[in-house]
């Protein structure tokens, strides 16, 4: 019986970098008969995890002077280090690498090699958060290759319905559907996009020193929530008294799943929400659930929740007070009378099956926008977030606030690895950013002044095979950290305007992390610069 209590944040460590440890104790468990516990200190858990794959990409793309891209072609390769730990990034990587955009000739090559490096693991939004930047990226490269607006060229290029995408979508067709472009108009005037530019300008036009960059992007974030995907079950029983153990498949990592299994039982059974608790997950309680991951796995135990439910609806229903007749007490009524007739009031739910064939790989998209708008210091390099703005289509969601939090989780999470989050190691190839002295996640002072975030309002998700006609949350906020790392590149080109003559420098070659040591190097400052105006 393997059980798991909530866990906590491990940037990764929650795949399967913890398999060392759980088998160093088992081991032992088995070899003396008695039960062992085994505790790693911080850092040697970030010695032994490795992290995400970093991954290097290129572009090569053709773009005509109306900004409309015809032919882009991407390239990442991922660094593994001593195991196959980048498999996943790549995979994820190059499904997801078309982000929302359409070429007539698209094309992306992956691979992973590996390193004399710890061995990499997968972390939220494996490898789509470095491949949709890099796609991002090659848009700004064609908007400054014939001289449009990044925002305007990102527009000429979205999907539009019936646009055939990667892995076999259409998209806006068989319940995929595709509310960004119009999303993106909303977001625009919503948001003042045109007049915050020329403010943006205007600032850079009057100070040396200080430079402001502005980016809006999209993110398509396809969901897989069939079948041959996910497999998870359920255990749902009614004690005599009313109250409701439920037990599911899924690990709570802090993304809610407990709270959204609880409310769907509630919602399917007609009974009061805090008379629903929640076991810890055991693998004897709901054998052969999937693992967590891939941010549906809490739609898909919502789904055998209520079949679990409508087992014990059907069970309940002649005990049912009569429609109108039901007020205070009528549930723990309905049970007790159930009780006493000897009904068994405890069901299982399944969701899972074979994976579909003849079908695209994604059932839907959860789709994006975001706007940033960054200040930087060219003497520092200090960067400062001063606004950031986020629509999500998060469908009917099955939570609005935990899903808030997870776009909002989402979105900082990804602020680290674009802005703070260096990863470095011994010639040995031993990692030496082991605690939060080396290592630095987002902290108070990282995010931005301003951060709002709303979801499109009355979008039902029409898939067929939708929760409850919702969204997954989790992981397709993070590329949107995107626009606040290429705004602060925007900066930086404008730091570098007042620098000199701009072919004699070199050109600009910025990677994330975008740390303050990059951001001054990068904005070739030098003391002849040191003159009174």
């Amino acid at each position: 019986d393997v059980r798991v209590r909530r866990i906590g944040g491990a940037y990764g460590g929650k795949l399967n970098a913890h398999l060392p440890t759980a088998i160093a104790a088992a081991v032992a468990a088995a070899k003396h008969g008695r039960p062992v516990r085994l505790h790693n200190d911080r850092s040697d858990d970030m010695a032994s995890t490795g992290g995400r794959p970093p991954m290097e990409g290129s572009f090569r793309l053709a773009v005509d002077q109306g900004g409309v891209v015809s032919s882009i072609e991407l390239t990442a390769a991922f660094d593994s280090g001593v195991v196959d730990g980048g498999a996943g990034d790549l995979t994820m990587g190059v499904c997801w690498a078309d982000n929302a955009y359409r070429a007539d000739d698209f094309a992306v090559h992956g691979s992973f090699y590996n390193s004399g490096v710890v061995g990499s693991t997968a972390c939220r939004a494996p490898g789509v958060v470095q491949t949709i930047p890099l796609h991002e990226l090659a848009m700004e490269a064609a908007a400054e290759a014939v001289g449009l607006p990044a925002d305007a060229v990102r527009e000429a290029n979205l999907y539009a319905t019936g646009d055939a995408a990667l892995c076999g979508v259409t998209v806006g067709e068989n319940g995929f559907n595709w509310n960004l472009p119009a999303m993106w108009q909303s977001a625009k005037a919503r948001w003042e996009v045109a007049a915050r530019r020329e403010q943006v300008e205007a600032f850079n036009r009057s100070n040396r020193w200080r430079k402001r960059g502005l980016r809006m992007v999209p993110v398509k974030y396809g969901i897989e929530d069939n079948g041959g995907a996910y497999k998870e079950g359920c255990s749902l029983g009614v004690l005599a008294d009313g109250s409701v153990r439920l037990a599911h498949g899924g690990c709570e990592l802090g993304q809610g799943i407990h709270t959204k299994a609880a409310q769907a039982a509630a919602f399917a059974l007609g009974c009061p929400l805090g008379g629903v608790s929640v076991s810890d997950t055991s693998s004897l309680a709901t054998p052969g659930s999937a693992d967590t991951g891939g941010s549906a796995t809490s739609e898909c135990v919502v789904k055998a929740v209520l079949d679990a439910a409508e087992t014990l609806n059907a069970r309940l229903l002649p005990f049912r007070p009569a429609a109108g007749a039901a007020g205070e007490g009528a549930w723990e009524a309905t049970v007790k009378a159930a009780t006493d007739a000897g009904v068994s009031l405890a069901a299982s739910g399944w969701f899972g099956g074979a994976a579909p064939e003849g079908v695209p790989k994604f059932d839907y998209a959860t789709s994006g926008v975001a706007c940033c708008e960054v200040e930087i210091d060219a003497l520092s390099g200090e960067t400062c977030i001063l606004r950031a703005d986020l629509l999500m289509d998060q469908g009917t969601p099955l939570n609005p606030e935990i899903d808030l939090g997870q776009v909002e989780g989402g979105f900082v999470m990804a602020l680290g690895l674009f802005f703070s989050e260096v990863v470095s190691h011994s010639p040995s190839g031993a990692p030496t950013t082991l605690g939060t002295w080396e290592y630095k996640v987002p902290a108070v002072h990282d995010i931005p002044l301003e951060l709002n975030v709303s979801f499109l309002p009355r979008a039902p998700n029409p898939a067929p095979g939708a929760t409850l006609h919702s969204k997954a949350s989790a992981e397709p906020p993070m590329a949107l950290a995107a626009a606040a790392f290429l705004a602060a590149r925007a900066a930086i080109l404008a730091a570098r305007a007042d620098a000199g003559d701009a072919s004699k420098q070199p050109p600009l070659h910025v990677d994330a992390p975008l740390t303050p040591a990059a951001v001054q190097a990068a904005c070739l400052v030098d003391t002849s610069q040191f003159v009174l105006r």
